[in-house]
């Protein structure tokens, strides 16, 4: 625990670049994020927007440096151009409807050789940055869920600020989980297709609740473990010579 905590010290840091991505992306998408409202969105809206969106970046990005400390590797992020352009794009063209397609980019690693016992053997690999990648849509998942339950058991009634910030990060989770280079996804896909099939479908699954008014984590796992199925038996069974 000690021993983490002088890693944490020594390595837990954003740097210049990163701060500039961060700022750079939470205004493209917090102006995306107000665009939902379209006609009636304001100057509040966008700067509220930004602010959400700084935080909720912050919060994935710290988890993943997390782990990559942990485990001995550096974590940055890297702004995707790319990506925010389609976002933009998409949100502008459907007049705000589309304000969920949410590319703001990836994390990239390098070895922190001191903090290992010993190498990785032929260099990286993608299990354990599948892992580290996935870190960032759990704790965003993790910062919305605990606005959303303040809201229904604290406050128990609507907070629009508290549902921002619940669903920003729920749309979050979902599109880094695309398995697209740079975004998170693409790190757990080539690490284990079986891994994210199952925890893509069951963020993706819960996602549809909720557009459903429906909260229940216990019927996304249920419907993820039934995608994972069917993958299974449809794809990964028959790629084995089982089928």
């Amino acid at each position: 625990m000690w021993e983490y905590a002088d890693k944490l010290k020594r390595h837990f840091r954003f740097s210049k670049g990163e701060v500039q991505f961060l700022l750079i992306g939470s205004i493209v998408l917090g102006f995306i994020f107000a665009l939902r409202k379209w006609q009636n969105a304001t100057i509040g809206d966008f700067i509220l927007g930004v602010i959400i969106v700084l935080v909720s970046l912050t919060v994935h990005l710290t988890g993943q440096k997390l782990l990559g400390i942990k485990l001995g590797l550096g974590v940055e992020y890297k702004m995707w151009w790319n990506g925010l352009a389609i976002s933009l794009v998409a949100s502008i063209i459907s007049r705000g409807r589309i304000w969920w397609l949410l590319l703001p980019g990836g994390i990239i690693f390098s070895l922190m050789a001191r903090e290992r016992l010993g190498r990785f053997r032929y260099g990286l690999n993608y299990w354990p940055l599948g892992w580290i990648g996935f870190t960032g849509p759990i704790f965003s998942i993790i910062l919305g869920t605990i606005f959303k339950n303040i809201e229904i058991y604290i406050v128990n009634e609507p907070v629009p600020l508290f549902q921002s910030i619940f669903i920003f990060n729920l749309a979050l989770a979902v599109c880094t989980m695309l398995p697209i280079p740079p975004l998170d996804g693409h790190y757990m896909f080539f690490g284990s297709r079986p891994w994210f099939v199952i925890l893509f479908g069951t963020i993706f699954a819960y996602a549809l609740l909720v557009a459903l008014d429906f909260y229940s984590w216990m019927f996304a796992i249920i419907a993820g473990l039934i995608i994972w199925l069917v993958y299974y038996f449809k794809f990964e069974k028959e790629a084995w010579g089982g089928g």
